[in-house]
């Protein structure tokens, strides 16, 4: 009973140990060296990363912009190809409508 006590004792001290980030291998220091270092504030990091989802969501509508200006070019284009297409139907049926005129 006691060896098993003893066993958990060590157990949970190195568990303690570890979590508390002391190294045993180094016993000059006994403690991190943690005091220079600021915390962190949960508030600072959440506007951080809400201003980080903007810029992604600004990025985002960018180029959802510039697909949207490149498909209004694209239908553009096919208008005036299409107008272009009118146009010529237009001649030949003046044409034929001529020709119909001259045979009449």
């Amino acid at each position: 009973m006691r060896k098993t006590i003893a066993v958990l004792l060590v157990l949970f001290a190195s568990v303690f140990a570890v979590a508390c980030g002391s190294d045993s291998s180094d016993d000059s220091s006994g403690q991190e060296a943690t005091s220079s270092t600021q915390p962190v504030s949960d508030d600072s990091m959440k506007s951080d990363d809400d201003a980080m989802k903007e810029d992604d969501a600004m990025k985002e509508d960018g180029d959802a912009m510039k697909s949207d200006g490149e498909a209004m070019k694209d239908d553009s284009d096919s208008m005036k190809s299409d107008g272009n297409a009118m146009k010529e139907d237009g001649d030949s049926m003046k044409a034929d409508g001529d020709a119909m005129k001259n045979e009449g």
